[in-house]
């Protein structure tokens, strides 16, 4: 396996880790304004 190679497979492992990072914090973020308009309304 050549370097580059190696560099693109964990660029794209990191990618991919940020995306669900972003997905799972963007859930939570809507749940959380669900229950607070829920406490509210």
């Amino acid at each position: 396996m050549a370097l580059s190679e190696v560099l693109e497979t964990r660029h794209w492992k990191s990618l991919g880790l940020l995306l669900m990072g972003w997905g799972l914090i963007l859930r939570l973020s809507s749940i959380f304004k669900f229950l607070y308009l829920s406490l509210f309304i």
